[in-house]
Formats: structure tokens, C-alpha cells, sequence
């Protein structure tokens, strides 16, 4: 495992975005493939591997990169002397600016892989909202 780690370690200091873009694709996908496995319970025959593509897809391109370069941003430009105000600035600034467009852009672009209607789409983002 140290190998890994150290592997790990020494791609993302040369390709932070890129190390973290296909990792973060391989935690979707694994997640994926967990939840319609284990959770779900779905077999061969039910399993929706264009699901597991359009997540994994999701977390390669989108999630990854969009992740990679907001924690860079919150670490480069709050510099907070006192560690735990600059925790709690970090993490306000992370759930009131990165979390909603994150969520409307996951709902966004998974919808429209689904092919699903603008209507349909409308109605999903009303439920989301109605959840908060």
C-alpha cells in the first residue's frame, strides 16, 4: 500500500488537477457500483452500466477538476492566522458558493445525459428545492 500512496503522492504534486480529476472519476464509479450492487441490489440483468458511465464521467471531468481548483482558491486566498476561524471561513464559503452550483450542475448535466425533459429536469430541481 505504501507504494501506492507514495505513487499517489508524487503524481499529484506534478498533476494535482489531473491526478485528482481520475480519482475522483474512480470514487464516483466505485461509488456507483457500489450503490447498484450492494444498496440497490441489482443484478446482471437490471444493473444500468450507462448510470455507472455517466457518473464516473461526471467525477472525471466535472467534479474532479471543479474540486481540485475550489480547494486550491480557498486555500490561496483565505489566510486566516487563527486555524479554526479559518476552517469556519473555508467551510461557510464551500457551502454557501461551491456546494449549490456543484448540486444544480451534478442535477444539470446527469439530467441532461439522461435525456430527460426540460419539464422533468424543472420538476427535479423544485423537489431539490423544496429538500432544503
Amino acid at each position: 500500500m505504501s507504494v501506492f500512496i507514495s505513487w499517489y503522492k508524487y503524481h499529484l504534486l506534478r498533476r494535482p488537477i489531473l491526478t485528482q480529476s481520475i480519482a475522483t472519476g474512480i470514487i464516483f464509479t466505485s461509488g456507483d457500483i457500489i450503490a447498484q450492487g450492494f444498496i440497490e441490489q441489482r443484478g446482471h440483468k437490471t444493473y444500468d452500466f450507462s448510470r455507472t458511465l455517466r457518473l464516473g464521467g461526471f467525477g472525471a471531468l466535472i467534479a474532479g477538476p471543479s474540486g481540485a481548483t475550489w480547494y486550491r482558491i480557498l486555500d490561496k486566498y483565505i489566510d486566516i492566522k487563527k486555524p479554526f476561524l479559518a476552517l469556519l471561513t473555508r467551510v461557510t464559503l464551500d457551502q454557501t458558493i461551491y456546494a449549490p452550483s456543484f448540486i444544480a450542475t451534478f442535477l444539470s448535466v446527469q439530467s441532461i445525459l439522461e435525456r430527460q425533459s426540460k419539464e422533468q429536469i424543472v420538476k427535479k430541481f423544485k423537489k431539490v428545492g423544496n429538500f432544503f
